[in-house]
């Protein structure tokens, strides 16, 4: 027999004993008004001694998670601590916050407050700042109860706004992965706020980061923002000139090549300017920027540099869409 084998026999032979154990304990004398035992005085020692060892052996199999955490988080505050450490940390965190189980627990476990002081904070390593955001996005990504405990005991909101406009293209990128996971499938709950904190004017700005990166998940964000209940963020980034900025990269694309700005970004591009022809007032915005002459310009460009097929031809599609839209 394998020692593992033989590992997992003992491990089941402890569980079984503390079951009969509990149940022994929690026999009932009918001619007691309360639980009670029969056991002996000595044979209590010797099982307690007993259950002592059991559990010894099953806590090497039931592993404490909130134990692990609250050491972690002895690690981020500690000041002896090196960055390397720190950032070994916040790696684990952020995989924790991925898992409800702990989210959920954010505040309790003392992480939120840590999380928001060291994104917030522009004297800390960038690596630092940059998985405590990614770690308060991934806390809050599809999850209502965590994303309001999140902006209510953590002003969450405030803080992503406030990293869209950091020196730090890093930083700019987590805080997008960030608003983008917070209003994600919220309806409206954060619109007043977020408007109020000049989030939308500031994801307009990203769209037109120097750091494709960046403007790549701003893109994505909005192109699906019609199935993810954020129709309202695209209506208020046409009235903070969305489609001016856009058309103007196809436009930047389609005069100095591909390589101005990425091929892949471009047909998200393309992807908010159908979305936004969903209403009226992104309508009346691409016919006032000329969107449909910037657009087959350049799709003729990425004939012309032979760019692959598959996608002109999905450009191109989205085009002929958006001129029969337009038409009426």
């Amino acid at each position: 027999m394998s020692a593992n084998s033989q590992g997992g026999q003992q491990q089941l032979r402890a569980l079984n004993e503390i079951l009969k154990w509990s149940t022994k304990l929690t026999q009932v004398d009918p001619t007691e008004s309360t639980a009670s035992c029969s056991l002996s005085e000595s044979e209590l020692l010797q099982k307690r001694e007993q259950m002592k060892q059991n559990m010894e052996i099953l806590n090497s199999l039931f592993i404490d998670e909130y134990k692990y955490i609250e050491e972690l988080r002895q690690t981020l505050i500690s000041s002896s601590a090196s960055t390397e450490d720190k950032v070994s940390a916040l790696t684990t965190v952020e995989e924790f916050m991925q898992d409800r189980n702990y989210s959920i627990n954010i505040h309790k476990t003392k992480l939120l407050e840590i999380l928001v002081d060291f994104a917030a904070d522009s004297t800390q390593d960038t690596r630092i700042r940059e998985l405590s955001l990614w770690a308060l996005a991934s806390a809050v990504q599809d999850e209502p109860q965590v994303k309001s405990i999140v902006v209510q005991e953590g002003n969450g909101l405030e803080l992503f706004v406030k990293c869209l406009s950091d020196a730090e293209h890093q930083i700019r990128n987590k805080a997008v992965l960030g608003v983008s996971a917070l209003l994600k499938n919220s309806g409206n709950e954060y619109t007043d706020q977020f408007v109020r904190h000049g989030g939308v004017k500031k994801l307009v700005q990203c769209a037109d980061d120097p750091d494709e990166r960046v403007a790549g998940k701003v893109l994505f964000f909005m192109s699906i923002a019609l199935v993810t209940q954020c129709k309202w963020v695209l209506e208020c980034a046409v009235d903070e000139g969305l489609v001016g900025v856009l058309v103007d990269q196809v436009r930047v694309c389609s005069k100095n090549g591909a390589e101005e700005l990425s091929v892949g970004n471009m047909e998200s591009r393309v992807r908010v300017l159908k979305a936004v022809a969903s209403f009226e007032s992104g309508r009346a915005a691409l016919k006032r920027e000329s969107a449909i002459e910037r657009l087959l310009e350049l799709v003729q460009m990425l004939e012309a540099e032979q760019h692959d097929q598959e996608l002109v031809d999905e450009i191109h599609a989205i085009v002929k869409g958006l001129q029969m839209v337009l038409k009426h």
